[in-house]
């Protein structure tokens, strides 16, 4: 992951995923994690209130990968929790 994209990231996960401070010098839990990866399809959205789950496939390189993601609604916005 580009160091410039890590603020972004960190804004998609709800806040008990959240990091409370960067640590700039810790290595990278997410170094070439990402790379290459693009998302193919968001399927099967259920929102209950807060709450929501919905079916993400991603492809990096020829591999896809198909998971169930759980979201929260987190100051006026959908974040991953």
């Amino acid at each position: 992951m580009r160091e410039d994209d890590k603020p972004g990231f960190d804004k998609t996960q709800c806040a008990r995923f959240r990091p409370s401070t960067p640590v700039p010098s810790a290595p990278d839990r997410y170094s070439g994690v990402f790379d290459g990866l693009y998302v193919e399809r968001v399927e099967d959205i259920d929102v209950k209130g807060a709450t929501a789950t919905a079916k993400l496939t991603t492809k990096q390189g020829e591999q896809l990968r198909t998971q169930n993601l759980s979201l929260v609604r987190e100051a006026d916005r959908w974040v991953i929790c």
